[in-house]
């Protein structure tokens, strides 16, 4: 009787043992390990997307015939077969009236010499976004997911990527925590706080969840209270809808 005791006891612990790793199996690893490796992936991803954005403004030298030159950062979100399309901020590619203005990026794997010429399609000064276009051939880029996140709340303490390039440096990625939507002077509207560190040159620049998903352009930042500002998606796709572009993802409003 014992011996069968023992021998049922036995056979109920590998059946638990086997149990156990083939929910680990299904689990996964832990959620730490988790966590980092979806960071990373998301990190590699969204450098593929992020551009530098060079702007040659001829009317606004100090002296005449000098051109002042700003540096800032851009988003690919789309591509068709010949255009990649740049989420950017107005007040980068903001011109003097009647100024001739070039505009050019620079893909996150190219040497700093190698830029590309883009066109500026669209801007909106309330909304501090500009919208750019340049030729899909003249480089191989990933596109941020852009719809993922719209619609969907935001929740406090969630963890954000900013990725920039903060005066001329490439593809700097910083991260932090979403704070709520706050009120600023600069626009009308309520704009994302986070913790995020942005500095000059990253004005433009992706905001990000864990996942990668775009939920803001970085367009401002504190200092005093280290806290940097983004406009959110609902403001994006407001902006979107203005240019008349025919974007798949704005079909039926989603």
């Amino acid at each position: 009787m014992k011996k069968l005791l023992l021998i049922m006891t036995l056979g109920v612990m590998v059946i638990a043992l086997n149990a156990c790793a083939f929910l680990d199996e299904l689990i996964g690893p832990p959620e730490e390990e988790s966590f980092q490796e979806i960071i990373m992936e998301s990190r590699d991803h969204l450098i593929k997307t992020n551009v530098g954005l060079y702007v040659e403004d001829e009317g606004r030298g100090i002296f005449p015939g000098r051109s002042e030159s700003r540096i800032g950062s851009g988003v690919v979100f789309y591509e068709t077969d010949d255009l990649y399309y740049v989420l950017s901020s107005y007040h980068l590619i903001e011109a003097t009236q009647n100024s001739e203005v070039t505009y050019e990026v620079r893909p996150f794997d190219h040497a700093e010499e190698e830029t590309i010429t883009a066109e500026l399609l669209f801007y909106c000064e309330d909304a501090d976004l500009a919208l750019l276009a340049f030729d899909r051939s003249a480089a191989e880029m990933e596109t941020v997911n852009i719809t993922a996140r719209y619609g969907d709340s935001l929740r406090r303490g969630e963890f954000v990527l900013a990725v920039g390039n903060p005066s001329g440096i490439d593809s700097v990625v910083t991260f932090g925590e979403y704070n709520r939507k706050v009120s600023i002077d600069r626009v009308e509207f309520e704009v994302i706080a986070h913790n995020a560190q942005i500095y000059p040159g990253n004005s433009g620049g992706l905001l990000a969840d864990r996942h990668g998903n775009l939920i803001g352009i970085n367009n401002w930042s504190s200092q005093s209270i280290e806290q940097s500002y983004a406009v959110g998606l609902d403001e994006i796709y407001e902006f979107l809808r203005g240019t008349e572009i025919p974007f798949t993802f704005l079909e039926g409003g989603s």
